[in-house]
């Protein structure tokens, strides 16, 4: 979908180039690579992303939760997709997204145990950033985790 006045991507066109399979296997090949941090930067420029920030992991969050209940195995690789490179960047509460967002899809997979180890991170992350809200989030989800 192309916005007609000025020509440029509508945001969910953005958000569809960058969460493309084909998006989601470059990064994946870029974390892996032995060339390290130089393949990596080259596919996030050829992404259109700069860095790795709250942003970039808030898409494949986003990816995960439309993943997560037509595919809970699928959206369990976004997932670690997602911690992978969120551990790569300096924001605490991007860090934070990622553990959330493998603790989500692992929970949704009844694999509880280490739901809850990814929330507990999560919380941790979400509070030296600062994100009250986010950190009580986090905790609601994690004591439906703890019941099983």
């Amino acid at each position: 979908m192309v916005n007609e006045v000025n020509r440029k991507p509508a945001p969910q066109e953005a958000d569809q180039t960058l969460l493309s399979d084909n998006a989601l296997e470059e990064l994946r090949t870029a974390i892996t690579s032995s060339s390290g941090s130089h393949a990596l930067k080259r596919t996030l420029q050829k992404l259109g992303a700069t860095e790795i920030d709250y942003s970039l992991i808030e898409q494949l969050k986003k990816k995960v939760d439309r993943l997560i209940r037509s595919d809970p195995r699928q959206a369990l690789l976004v997932a670690e997709l997602a911690v992978s490179l969120s551990r790569l960047s300096a924001d605490a509460a991007a860090r934070a997204l990622g553990e959330r967002t493998k603790a989500m899809a692992l929970h949704v997979l009844s694999r509880y145990a280490e739901a809850v180890e990814h929330y507990g991170l999560a919380r941790l992350l979400y509070r030296e950033a600062g994100r009250e809200v986010e950190t009580a989030r986090v905790e609601r989800a994690m004591v439906d985790a703890l019941i099983y």
